[in-house]
């Protein structure tokens, strides 16, 4: 994990972050500092992890998770992202919007760019990278994986930014974060 210090005297604020892996919320907790975690909610897509109530309602008691529209409808979860982050909130989202396990990083989507202008906070970059898969892969006993979690520098924006040129700013930061 690097980069933790990147949240020293940071109130609220969006953490966007890329989406390789099933375990990518518990990594990314664990890397974040415990004040951190304790006003952390997590996006998570109604479409699938809210689809089903009780799954919907596990990730949302367990996970701190809200339901987030990926297709139409955007507009409601932005605000919604913009009330939690009034009231002192931090939102992690992956604006991919959707798992992309062991592929490249897909594009971001504009509803990020939205939020990023709408709301007074910083966005900090954050990329999760699988150095080693776990479990499976041709082998007969699971084993354990490895991961490293990397945050970048906060980015303001605008509110009269392009909502297009705060995407690809992000996206650029959240591939760019680790790396030096």
């Amino acid at each position: 994990m690097s980069g933790a210090e990147q949240f020293e005297g940071l109130g609220a604020c969006v953490i966007v972050a890329n989406h390789c892996s099933h375990l990518d919320n518990a990594l990314i907790l664990a890397a974040l500092p415990a004040a951190r975690r304790r006003r952390l909610a997590i996006a998570a897509a109604a479409d699938t992890i809210f689809k089903r109530r009780g799954r919907g309602m596990l990730a949302a008691l367990l996970g701190n998770a809200f339901p987030v529209a990926r297709g139409g409808g955007t507009a409601r979860s932005i605000e919604y992202c913009r009330w939690l982050l009034e009231r002192g909130w931090s939102v992690l989202l992956y604006p991919e919007g959707r798992l992309t396990v062991g592929g490249p990083m897909q594009p971001f989507r504009h509803g990020i760019g939205v939020l990023a202008t709408a709301a007074p906070v910083p966005v900090v970059p954050l990329r999760v990278e699988i150095l080693r898969r776990g479990m499976g892969e041709g082998r007969r006993l699971p084993w354990r994986g490895r991961a490293a979690v990397h945050i970048g520098a906060p980015c303001d924006f605008p509110p009269e930014a392009s909502a297009d040129a705060v995407v690809k700013a992000l996206e650029a930061a959240v591939f760019a974060a680790g790396r030096a």
